[in-house]
C-alpha cells in the first residue's frame, strides 16, 4: 500500500472542534506548539500473467488516519481547556454532538487546524470533516496539553 504521511508544526496555530448542528457547536483552542500528522493511504493490486506484470489497478479506498499533540494557551477570543476539549472529543455528558457524517451509527466531528504565519502571510487551513476519535489524552497543568488520534472517513482532508 502506498502511503503519504505529512507532519505540520502547529506553533501559533488554532485547533477548532465542530459538530454538525445548524450553527455548529465549536470549541476553539489557541495552540502554542505541537505537531499534527496525517496519513493518506492508497492500495493497489498487481496483476501478472505467467510471472509478467500485466496491469496495476487501484484497490479499495482508505480512510485518512490522523493524530495531534499540542500545548495550548487560553487567550483572547479563544475558548477551551484540556478538560473541555476532552469532553468534546469523547462526547461526554454536557456535549450533545450532532454527527458530521450522514451515514453510520457512530457520531463524528469536524476537526479544523489552522497554521498561521507569524509574519502575517497566508494561513494553511486543514479540514477533516468526518473524524472518529479513537484515543484522547488531556493533561491539565503548566503547560496544558492534549493529544488525540483517530481517522477521517474521507480519502484526504481539504486544504484551503
Amino acid at each position: 500500500m502506498a502511503q503519504v504521511t505529512l507532519t505540520r508544526n502547529m506553533t501559533n496555530g488554532i485547533l477548532k472542534l465542530k459538530d454538525n448542528t445548524g450553527s455548529p457547536q465549536t470549541l476553539t483552542l489557541k495552540v502554542a506548539e505541537g505537531n499534527f500528522t496525517w496519513t493518506v493511504g492508497k492500495e493497489f493490486s498487481q496483476y501478472r500473467e505467467r510471472g509478467v506484470l500485466l496491469d496495476v489497478r487501484s484497490g479499495p479506498q482508505q480512510a485518512v488516519t490522523w493524530s495531534f499533540e499540542c500545548r495550548f494557551t487560553k487567550a483572547g477570543p479563544f475558548s477551551g481547556t484540556p478538560f473541555q476539549a476532552y469532553g468534546f472529543l469523547t462526547q461526554q455528558s454536557g456535549h450533545t454532538i450532532v454527527s458530521t457524517a450522514t451515514t453510520g451509527w457512530a457520531p463524528s466531528i469536524e476537526i479544523e487546524f489552522t497554521i498561521t504565519d507569524p509574519a502575517g502571510g497566508a494561513s494553511e487551513v486543514f479540514t477533516f470533516a468526518k473524524c472518529y476519535v479513537e484515543s484522547v489524552t488531556p493533561a491539565e497543568g503548566d503547560p496544558n496539553t492534549i493529544s488525540a488520534s483517530g481517522f477521517d472517513f474521507e480519502e484526504e482532508p481539504t486544504l484551503s
